[in-house]
């Protein structure tokens, strides 16, 4: 029973430091609020529980790709275009596509519920910012 709970807890968690990090950018980069979407890679990206609530919190769509570690894919495939094994960029675009889309569908309620349990969350991390350096 407690389990359940505390990997919903980490899991949200993860998710609510996404929050942070798109509200921050948007904060200090206006144009950022215009984005639409965000892709995510990375190890964290394949659970979809998760990719849910970042699509919830942030109100954008998230286009997970389809490899965990983009960047070095990313590194081969400039070196392909190099090599002239792909003609240009837009060649890539197949290998580019989003293997799964997360759309925030939730009800204005739903939304109302989970944004309260981020700013408790905010809340908390302000609180405990300094737990290591009292120690």
């Amino acid at each position: 029973h407690g389990t359940k709970e505390m990997t919903r807890a980490i899991l949200e968690s993860i998710a609510f430091g996404a929050k942070a990090i798109v509200d921050r950018v948007e904060e200090q980069l206006g144009y950022a609020k215009n984005t639409k979407e965000i892709k995510v890679d990375g190890g964290a990206s394949k659970n979809d529980f998760m990719m849910e609530l970042v699509a919830e919190l942030t109100g954008k769509t998230i286009l997970r790709m389809p490899s965990s570690d983009m960047s070095a894919i990313g590194v081969g495939l400039m070196a392909g275009i190099q090599a002239n094994v792909w003609n240009n960029r837009d060649s890539l675009n197949p290998i580019l596509l989003p293997n799964k889309i997360f759309k925030p569908i939730s009800t204005m309620e739903e939304k109302r519920k989970l944004i309260s349990r981020y700013q408790t969350w905010k809340k908390a991390c302000k609180h405990f910012s300094g737990f290591y350096s009292r120690t």
